[in-house]
């Protein structure tokens, strides 16, 4: 039986090591496994734990979405509290973490809030992508947020497929991003 929760802070260091497509927490995390955190993770549990919702099942966890719902206050606390924290990483990590969210600014009237997601290997294709994020969209909507985003790889064609599934509908086309949004 698998249940889908809100996110709660005894859960950090399970849903991180999902985010590195693992079950456990590793011993020791790798300088560029950290920096990946910062961009794609860090923000979402620390500053908007309200928006992110756990799979649960087996004696684990199996899977995360997390969300900011307004992309504008992203942007700012993001810009203050944690591209100081990847500035540490190089020029390249900045550009990487200001490359993520380019579909974002650009969209973000439309499309204001934005996911990530995550389930571990042995796990996908069982529903529970669309379960997380069905109770996300949930939530969003009760906090009459209007549209939600998600970027994938262009290599991604699985994740692309999934979302399509699900009801997303092809938004932009960037560098390195595809993005698919949502009407809630």
């Amino acid at each position: 039986m698998v249940t889908i929760r809100p996110y709660q802070e005894k859960d950090y260091e399970y849903v991180r090591a999902i985010c590195m497509g693992r079950a456990e927490p590793p011993e020791t995390i790798d300088e560029g496994t950290l920096k990946s955190l910062i961009i794609y993770f860090d923000y979402y549990v620390e500053q908007e734990p309200q928006n992110c919702f756990v799979a649960e099942g087996d004696g684990k966890l199996l899977g995360y979405v997390i969300c900011a719902e307004d992309y504008r206050a992203y942007a700012k606390k993001y810009k203050r509290v944690y591209m100081p924290r990847i500035r540490k990483y190089g020029i390249k990590a900045s550009l990487e973490a200001r490359e993520s969210t380019l579909a974002h600014r650009i969209l973000a009237r439309k499309y204001p809030a934005h996911l990530h997601i995550d389930v571990l290997d042995g796990y996908r294709s069982l529903g529970l992508g669309s379960k997380l994020i069905d109770a996300l969209c949930e939530h969003l909507k009760s906090s009459g947020v209007k549209g939600l985003m998600l970027t994938v790889a262009p290599k991604n064609k699985r994740g692309a497929h999934f979302y399509e599934k699900y009801g997303f509908k092809l938004i932009g086309n960037f560098p390195g991003a595809i993005t698919f949004g949502i009407k809630l």
